[in-house]
């Protein structure tokens, strides 16, 4: 799990590097993309303007995974401002600490103290940590400061910002502090040795001149000191944040855990239930085991997938769908054999399922997401025939499907309903009428692209090398497997006698199918 949150954050801090590095001001309109405006107070929770979450990601996610800290507009302040203003605290409390471990793991517990002071005065500084509100117009807003320029929690600009903003670091909450928190550690990191702070251990300093170079560039190190700046009320209101902690008065519970699952959402991952104390039995019940397997307790074995996406398909093979979503974090497995599933068993389980290589015909127009929930990138049209990449299924026993699928050159998620509709919503298409060929089917030809050639073998995977296929050859498919989480692809075929199994490329992380064998 740490290897792979530390993947995706050193992803994250590469891209941002190389985007400061080449950034111009975009010519973003105001309040770009910002459908239904509303207003609200300069209080917590509640900061103007407020858009629908709809124009850039998925607001019935939003009201799912991100619950506890969606402001309720049609409550009464003197209670859902307390209440919302915990919640926030718990999921950046977590969020700050998660990042600043990931970026240094041996960090001091006074730092880390310090680091998270500066963060929530910051937070409090931009938006009064607002960030999502549920609107008494019904629909799922996110904040909008600056005409609309600044998005979310944390303002991060869509003039400077204008990539990351249609990548999600706006709407989405974690990917909009995560982002941010890079910003501010590179502030954090140059304020140490600065001549206006007394040293690294100078905190109060310190965070006064990240939030200097957070709000003004990092050119601005020491724009705190100078009252004449043009911006010096920004840096004298950050340091009355810092002073007074006017959070604190809401907070009843500092040590409250978190009901999101923060470290989950951290990684980059959507579909991440909260993790809950673990209770003298297992039964019934999501578990994390610490070395990562997802599982469920069934015949005193532990029956697992590699990923917790993948918890709505273990409940499909085993037959147990926990009424209590709460995953359990398990350390004491070592007594009980544990049975890894390939995630690829499960179309055959949930019905109407379709596997990777099938062809969907869209019965509606539908959105296609960068991720299942994920940034909107096109609407697809009723009638467009695509190829399943890879599939997720969510929240059973209904079994929410979303398809990874390739449309006009771009790849991206799609919803296709339910045990109940998805009928209603994609059926089989023709793979002959597919634009992209991309997973070729039995009956079709391929093309070994390969350099050097392709081995045959026995069976897929690990199966004795038959022969050796020279590239540019042109061969028959006579039946494909999917195997394991990087969708990795294999072609049955036969060549100078021999019938056996071919390499063909893989979906995830990232697609290679085109460099093995494509579609002839």
């Amino acid at each position: 799990m740490q290897k792979i949150a530390a993947l995706f954050l050193f992803t994250l801090f590469s891209f941002i590097a190389s985007v400061d590095a080449m950034a111009a001001a975009n010519p973003t309109p105001d309040y770009w993309q910002c459908t239904n405006r509303i207003g609200g107070s300069w209080t917590f929770g509640q900061v103007p303007s407020a858009c629908d979450v709809d124009a850039f990601g998925d607001s019935s996610y939003v009201r799912t995974a991100f619950a506890p800290v969606l402001y309720q507009d049609n409550q009464t302040a003197s209670s859902e401002r307390p209440r919302y203003v915990q919640e926030m605290y718990t999921v950046l409390r977590d969020a700050s600490a998660y990042y600043l471990k990931t970026r240094n793991p041996s960090v001091t517990a006074a730092e880390q103290a310090a680091w998270q002071r500066a963060i929530f005065a910051a937070a409090a500084q931009e938006t009064w940590w607002t960030h999502y509100r549920a609107s008494t117009d019904g629909r799922t807003k996110m904040v909008r400061g600056d005409l609309g320029h600044g998005h979310g929690m944390m303002q991060i600009d869509d003039r400077w910002h204008f990539t990351e903003i249609q990548n999600g670091k706006g709407w989405q909450l974690t990917q909009n502090m995560t982002y941010a928190f890079e910003l501010y550690y590179a502030a954090w990191t140059q304020a140490a040795s600065a001549s206006c702070v007394a040293g690294a251990t100078d905190w109060r300093n310190r965070a006064r001149s990240s939030y200097s170079q957070y709000n003004g560039g990092a050119s601005k190190v020491c724009r705190f000191t100078n009252a004449n700046d043009t911006w010096a009320q920004n840096d004298i209101n950050y340091a009355q944040k810092y002073d007074q902690q006017p959070w604190a008065v809401h907070i009843t519970d500092p040590n409250q855990a978190a009901k999101l699952n923060v470290s989950c959402l951290m990684e980059g991952k959507e579909d991440c239930p909260p993790v809950s104390a673990l209770p003298a039995s297992w039964s019934n019940r999501y578990l994390q085991l610490s070395s990562g397997e997802s599982c469920v307790f069934k015949n005193d074995a532990l029956s697992c997938v590699t990923n917790s996406r993948d918890f709505a398909c273990l409940s499909a093979l085993t037959s147990i769908v926990p009424t209590n979503p709460e995953i359990l974090a398990v350390t004491n497995q070592a007594n009980y054999a544990v049975k890894l599933n390939d995630r690829h068993q499960c179309p055959a389980v949930v019905s109407n399922l379709k596997s990777v290589g099938k062809t969907l015909l869209l019965a509606k127009n539908i959105n296609m997401r960068s991720t299942p929930s994920g940034t909107l990138q096109t609407t697809i049209p009723s009638g467009s025939v695509v190829q399943v990449l890879d599939w997720e299924t969510r929240a059973a026993p209904t079994y929410d499907r979303y398809y990874k699928v390739r449309y006009q050159n771009v790849d991206g998620w799609v919803y296709a309903g339910n045990s109940s509709d998805s009928a209603s919503w994609v059926s089989d298409g023709s793979y002959a009428s597919l634009v992209a060929k991309l997973v070729i089917q039995p009956s079709y030809r391929g093309k070994v692209m390969i350099s050097g050639g392709i081995n045959l073998r026995s069976t897929a995977a690990t199966g004795a090398i038959l022969i050796a296929i020279p590239t540019n050859t042109i061969l028959t498919i006579q039946a494909v497997q999917v195997i394991g989480e990087t969708n990795a692809v294999y072609y049955q075929t036969s060549y100078s006698g021999k019938t056996g199994w071919i390499y063909g490329g893989q979906v995830l992380p990232d697609q290679t199918l085109t460099s093995w064998v494509v579609a002839n």
